[in-house]
């Protein structure tokens, strides 16, 4: 009775799992960088300056006023999650972004692979590294 084998370098499962894990890898080597930087720009309007993001009362506002530099609640949410895990060390900050980023680029190659296009996930290969989305790792107020 031959035995089962679990690992079959061309199944397309096999293949799926290597570019997701190729894209997470290359988006952490380009992006790594990232992690060791402050914060700059609207950073100290977003996060460093602003008192919502420190009370229970300030998530509460932050959907019902219009305090917040601009109103965008979800984002101003994900901030007041984020510094209420790690205060104001951009480095959390900066790894959510990244984090995002590859997810981002993921779906690009599971869409575009769904469509189907060919070269697809060429292009979430691209995506995932071109210079253009650099700002939405390196400068957390954008998302």
């Amino acid at each position: 009775m031959p035995s089962k084998v679990y690992f079959q370098p061309n199944s397309s499962r096999t293949l799926l799992f290597l570019l997701i894990s190729g894209i997470i890898i290359l988006i952490f080597v380009a992006y790594y960088p990232a992690t060791q930087a402050g914060f700059i720009w609207d950073d100290n309007d977003y996060v460093t300056d602003n008192p919502l993001l420190r009370t229970i009362d300030g998530l509460w506002r932050i959907w019902t006023t219009t305090e917040t530099p601009q109103y965008y609640p979800l984002v101003f949410t994900t901030l007041w999650i984020e510094y209420h895990l790690w205060g104001l060390n951009p480095t959390g900050y900066h790894i959510v972004n990244i984090l995002l980023h590859g997810i981002n680029a993921i779906l690009v190659g599971l869409v575009l692979r769904s469509v189907p296009v060919r070269g697809a996930w060429w292009v979430a290969f691209l995506f995932a590294i071109h210079p253009v989305h650099a700002e939405s790792v390196a400068w957390i107020s954008v998302f």
